[in-house]
């Protein structure tokens, strides 16, 4: 190009960058970053950021810091990208503090983070069992521009669950709703899990119709859920009674379901319920995707 009188600008430069990051081509970029004329003022903030990204999806932790220590000396922004390249870097290296130090900065500065990447922190806070931290975390979001959705109000209600946090529950499912938030087929699932799992089954059927009457569809790993804890409860004319469901829902049952329904029909209690385990036999000896007799299953 410069032979025939073109000289290349920072706008040239980035381009051929971004194509050498977008190949994880790292060394090449940093060789045009540091061997090329640049314009008077050098690299610019879209070339670092490029390859701060990079570095972050390579992992290579000795780059991240020379090109972090190189944008602040500039004065130079992150852009959300490259935040969120280093949010998932940082999380998935276990590096917690300075995640949390570069997002709470962020948080307060421009550009503000997009709440995916505040959800990338709080799942993999929650990961990590700091369920307090990403509450800290959830609260502050609060005063700034990114607002909680019902997927950070997801990520922490499940966390809470396994924690055995009631409290919290109730809270975040407060603040849902004066938020205007309504609960979504992961909410309701991982209510029905941990209600589930507490022996519970009347208040996991109950919300279970709820989310019918609200028009969610169930998933299948719902259906698995409350089919086993409804069979460690001994409660086979629910199984029944969920079957029709699953299949008024379209849903085929997976080797999951179909495990399940096994290890039913083998215990010695289906005995007493002859109906009921002649039905599971069909279930589980027949092609779900073949013509459903809806008529067997009701009864």
């Amino acid at each position: 190009m410069m032979k025939v009188g073109f000289k290349p600008n920072n706008v040239s430069y980035n381009t051929i960058l971004s194509g050498f990051c977008k190949e994880k081509n790292i060394n090449e970029a940093l060789e045009l970053l540091y061997h090329f004329e640049w314009d008077v003022n050098g690299p610019d903030a879209v070339t670092f950021n490029a390859i701060l990204s990079t570095a972050c999806r390579l992992g290579n932790s000795a780059i991240i810091q020379r090109i972090l220590y190189h944008m602040r000396y500039e004065d130079m922004k992150l852009n959300i990208f490259s935040l969120t390249c280093l949010v998932r870097y940082l999380c998935s290296s276990g590096n917690f503090s300075e995640c949390l130090k570069l997002v709470e900065s962020m948080m307060y500065n421009s550009p503000t983070p997009p709440v995916v990447t505040l959800n990338m922190l709080l799942h993999n806070l929650c990961k990590n069992r700091l369920l307090g931290t990403a509450y800290r975390i959830f609260q502050n979001l609060r005063n700034t521009q990114c607002l909680p959705d019902v997927t950070s109000y997801n990520i922490l209600i499940h966390a809470s669950i396994r924690e055995h946090n009631h409290l919290l529950v109730g809270q975040l499912l407060g603040e849902m709703k004066r938020q205007g938030l309504k609960p979504d087929v992961f909410t309701y699932g991982s209510l029905i899990s941990g209600l589930c799992k507490e022996g519970k089954i009347s208040a996991a059927l109950q919300l279970w119709n709820q989310m019918l009457e609200r028009g969610l569809i169930p998933s299948v790993v719902i259906f698995n859920t409350l089919l086993h804890a409804i069979f460690q409860r001994g409660k086979f004319w629910d199984i029944l009674l969920l079957l029709k469901a699953m299949v008024v829902q379209g849903f085929q049952p997976d080797e999951v379901t179909l495990g399940i329904l096994s290890q039913a029909v083998s215990n010695g209690s289906m005995k007493r319920f002859p109906k009921v385990a002649k039905v599971l036999d069909w279930v589980i000896s027949n092609d779900f995707q073949k013509e459903t007799d809806q008529k067997t299953i009701a009864g």
